[in-house]
């Protein structure tokens, strides 16, 4: 088997508070993760849904004082 990526982070840099480089997040390629890739693809492919964690998110941020562009 082999890695798939799923996501990435960027980490601070503790003296300017700058981000660093963005790095890929990989996990091993197995068959329950590739399920799981499948069922969010499915998810997010419903655009209602899509709509509705979108609103979740710029709530959630905008109530935590963090500016939604």
């Amino acid at each position: 088997m082999g890695f798939m990526q799923i996501g990435i982070t960027a980490a601070r840099d503790p003296l300017t508070g700058d981000y660093l480089p963005a790095v890929p997040l990989y996990i091993e390629q197995t068959d329950l993760a590739q399920k799981s890739l499948e069922a969010l693809v499915d998810d997010f492919s419903d655009l209602e849904q899509l709509v509705a964690k979108f609103g979740r998110y710029k709530a959630e941020t905008e109530a935590a004082g963090v500016a939604v562009p």
